[in-house]
């Protein structure tokens, strides 16, 4: 009796998101469980978390948008760690338009700022995609691109 009181306590009320923006280091760390590399650069970051934490039938894992320059072994890395597949030239158009309309509706100024084109992008494997990556086509120096990751 006392866990349905308290499980139908905890689903009313709204989910109030807590918004953590300033701190990139501290962000970097929230979103990938690690330290800043020396190789990876965060230019841009917000990190945001749900309360409460558990409510039945809500999704209130953290969501994140994200923007650093770092290696190809990161990129692949992180692919990996995350589910990530590049785009395949078959469904390019319908995960171009995807990533559109997720940037559009939820992203910050700074996150990707060119054309979709111009960027490799990247998908979770999952039947709803969470995740997705974009990496600038164009290196920032020497096997260091501008990468865009985005958790919503």
């Amino acid at each position: 009796m006392l866990i349905f009181i308290l499980v139908s306590l905890s689903s009313c009320g709204p989910v109030n998101p807590s918004i953590h923006e300033g701190d990139n280091r501290l962000n970097y760390r929230n979103i990938f469980h690690e330290d800043v590399p020396p190789d990876v650069n965060v230019v841009n970051s917000i990190y945001v978390t749900y309360h409460p934490f558990f409510r039945p039938g809500v999704v209130t894992t953290p969501d994140y948008e994200i923007e650093l320059i770092a290696t190809s072994q990161w990129i692949e890395n992180k692919a990996k760690k995350f589910w990530l597949k590049k785009t395949e030239e078959s469904w390019k158009d319908q995960a171009r338009r995807y990533i559109e309309q997720r940037v559009k509706d939820r992203g910050r100024e700074w996150y990707a700022p060119k054309e979709i084109s111009e960027y490799e992008s990247y998908l979770d494997a999952a039947s709803i995609p969470y995740v997705h990556m974009l990496v600038d086509k164009v290196p920032v120096d020497k096997n260091r691109y501008r990468v865009f990751l985005s958790k919503h």
